[in-house]
């Protein structure tokens, strides 16, 4: 878990180091995906410097990692704004987003959003005009146990509706903003969007008034642990969208990120397989 002010550096890796040699068979490439895979693990996320501004480049950073996710909304998308009638969701204008997970409204919730910077705002007057806001979903069920151990409860224990509805598309899930260990000591899973909250009629007559006291609880302990991230052109985020929350400051003029949602098991499986493998080929060294 992390908090803002003790997150010495923004957890890093490189275009290039992902990318390896040919030379070397991709054990260069593969030790590099192993490092950017424990830094998510660890912190929820990682950076990756260098990423070339395309869609190709996009997929094949999450085909290194993982496997893409596809969604209504597509597999790969842009946030470019659009014109007021052509907005299917507030990630395409540019006002403020507050923090949230995406995919709360589905049972299979995004494991992975990636996001690649190909444009960014302006910042001369606003220093925070289009950056990106993280918080550790996480830390934020720790300070929760610990300083507000109503609300904590709560979240874990009531089940919260989310809905999108567009179109042809109507998701519904409900469920715990924080998902349990099946020990009942840990929190292995965020899922909160207050922009797709659905009505409460699913709760229980007393946890709806409960509700309103927690959820203003629950939103300025986010908000505390808000660190702010400016990504410039080349850079390339990846969050874990089952623990960390993200969104976005307003901004003016033009600002566009490519991305995609990957899934949460396949990340993890190459975690796992690369682990292995090279802690085998150590062990096989030093033998």
């Amino acid at each position: 878990m992390w908090h803002p002010q003790e997150l010495k550096e923004v957890p890093t890796v490189s275009w290039d180091a992902l990318r390896g040699h040919s030379s070397d068979g991709g054990r260069a490439a593969d030790k590099a995906a192993l490092r950017c895979l424990r830094m998510l693990r660890r912190y929820g996320f990682v950076r990756v410097r260098g990423t070339p501004s395309t869609m190709e480049a996009t997929q094949q950073l999450a085909e290194q990692l993982g496997a893409l996710q596809p969604s209504f909304y597509g597999t790969l998308w842009d946030t470019a704004p659009r014109e007021a009638g052509n907005v299917i969701d507030t990630a395409y204008s540019n006002v403020e987003l507050p923090l949230h997970t995406d995919g709360s409204y589905q049972e299979h919730q995004p494991g992975l959003q990636l996001f690649n910077c190909v444009a960014q705002a302006v910042a001369d007057d606003d220093p925070l005009a289009g950056c990106t806001k993280l918080a550790d979903g996480f830390k934020a069920a720790d300070v929760l146990r610990r300083d507000h151990p109503a609300t904590y409860a709560y979240f874990t224990r009531v089940a919260v509706p989310f809905q999108h509805v567009e179109g042809d598309v109507h998701m519904r899930c409900t469920a715990p903003v924080f998902r349990l260990h099946p020990s009942g000591q840990t929190v292995v899973g965020v899922r909160y969007n207050e922009t797709d909250r659905a009505p409460l009629d699913s709760l229980e007559f007393d946890d709806v008034g409960a509700f309103y006291t927690h959820v203003r609880v629950l939103e300025s302990v986010f908000e505390s642990l808000q660190m702010p991230l400016r990504l410039e052109v080349g850079d390339a985020v990846l969050i874990d969208n089952h623990r960390v929350l993200h969104g976005r400051f307003a901004f003016e003029g033009h600002r566009n990120l490519l991305g995609c949602y990957m899934t949460v098991d396949d990340w993890q499986s190459r975690l796992r397989v690369l682990g292995t493998a090279y802690s085998d080929a150590a062990q096989t060294a030093t033998s």
